[in-house]
């Protein structure tokens, strides 16, 4: 799938399962994409897929898995950058970060 499909498939989510379960397309293409070196990230699919998730509402938190702290930074960036950013509280962690910084994450929102 392309990422425009995947998009497609994201937006029709809720329309096409019962169950709440994410398409079988969309599970196939996250698993592709798992394998994929950390150049082939797609940032505008990240964007849009966590504004997708924070459109449709509801309590809880969105994880973001990353292979480094480049891609990390790049993935706050744009989401800093989208139209949403406002309502969006992004906690950038990795390995590397002093502890202090990690455990911001804990505190209600």
């Amino acid at each position: 799938l392309t990422a425009q499909e995947v998009g497609e498939a994201l937006a029709d989510r809720y329309a096409e399962t019962r169950d709440g379960a994410p398409p079988r397309a969309l599970c196939d293409a996250i698993a592709a994409a798992h394998g994929a070196p950390a150049e082939a990230i797609d940032l505008e699919l990240l964007v849009r897929v966590v504004l997708h998730i924070h459109a449709a509402g509801g309590d809880g938190a969105i994880l973001v898995f990353l292979p480094g702290w480049s891609e990390i930074a790049e993935a706050v960036k744009a989401l800093g950058a989208s139209a949403a950013s406002r309502e969006l509280e992004l906690f950038p962690l990795h390995s590397r970060m002093p502890t202090h910084e990690q455990h911001a994450i804990f505190a209600p929102p």
